[in-house]
């Protein structure tokens, strides 16, 4: 017995079929809302939604993507990291965060932890030799 795909498998696997090089030509803003739309309704398949996560990762996606409230790219990702059953999926969802927060804040300032471990970094050893 042979079960046709889902709707929601069938429009993911023309993404699937793609290359980087081809995923880039697509137009970028169409591209992203179909692909959060599938993670949307594909959120209880681990399979699934890794596959788009995936997709979703080698797009050229931009800062402006990223925060229109309209596309949701941001926030539907985010809210995998911490309210998904899945280990891989949540640590696939905390890289591609973790990348999309260097995109839309590339100059954030540092954090005080960052500051003081460097600044014990220029109080070591090689500091006191220069000093002797």
């Amino acid at each position: 017995m042979n079960q046709e795909p889902s709707p929601t498998m069938s429009r993911l696997a023309r993404f699937l079929a793609m290359d980087s090089v081809a995923l880039a030509a697509l137009p970028l803003a169409e591209t992203v809302t179909e692909l959060i739309s599938l993670l949307r309704e594909s959120v209880d398949s681990e399979s699934m939604t890794l596959e788009i996560l995936g997709v979703l990762d080698q797009l050229p996606i931009t800062a402006e993507i990223i925060r229109d409230k309209q596309i949701g790219a941001g926030k539907a990702v985010n809210v995998l990291v911490s309210n998904h059953s899945s280990q891989a999926v949540r640590a696939t969802a905390t890289a591609i965060v973790d990348r999309w927060k260097g995109l839309v804040r590339p100059n954030l300032k540092r954090s005080a932890g960052d500051v003081a471990r460097d600044a014990s970094e220029l109080d070591g050893p090689a500091l006191k030799r220069r000093a002797a």
